[in-house]
């Protein structure tokens, strides 16, 4: 696996990007991250010839649930380190910080949804053991710089955001 598996269909993040534009509420920003996510993985879903995928968090029905479901968890860990060693509390409410505790780090990770489901679909179509699995997570970690990525995101919101009336 050479190439970072994302979503290239153009359609699709635009109406995406043309419903985050259209928000005035955080309730329809996450009602549209949600339908993002369901159109990620029915793309990759069919690009995989997974007929009738749905998605189980429980991890027992199938290898794809599984797979996505442990790479979501380390890529959950790695956004943890990267806002805990910038001093921000990870349970800062951001967007699913009204449902969910713990909500950057949800917010962080998720910039990396569509690799993580692309990568685990791709995985276990090889029908890979969770060793190979987990090799290869790591393999997009380094490949991909996402540590770093996930650091510079953070910066760059505290810079551009991060200021208050106080500072000078």
């Amino acid at each position: 696996m050479n190439d970072r598996k994302v979503i290239s269909d153009v359609s699709l993040i635009s109406k995406y990007e043309r419903n985050i534009d259209e928000c005035d509420n955080m309730s329809s920003l996450v009602g549209y991250e949600g339908s993002y996510v369901k159109s990620i993985f029915a793309h990759f879903a069919d690009e995989h010839n997974v007929p009738n995928f749905k998605r189980d968090r429980r991890m027992k029905t199938d290898i794809y649930n599984t797979f996505v479901t442990r790479y979501r968890y380390i890529i959950y860990g790695f956004a943890a380190v990267v806002i805990w060693s910038l001093g921000i509390p990870p349970a800062l409410p951001i967007i699913h910080g009204s449902t969910r505790r713990g909500g950057l780090v949800f917010d962080v990770a998720d910039l990396y949804k569509d690799m993580f489901i692309g990568t685990s679909f791709e995985c276990a179509n090889n029908n890979m053991t969770y060793n190979e699995f987990r090799k290869q997570i790591l393999q997009d970690v380094e490949k991909y710089n996402i540590l770093v990525g996930m650091f510079d995101i953070m910066k760059y919101v505290i810079e551009t955001y991060g200021k208050n009336e106080n500072d000078k």
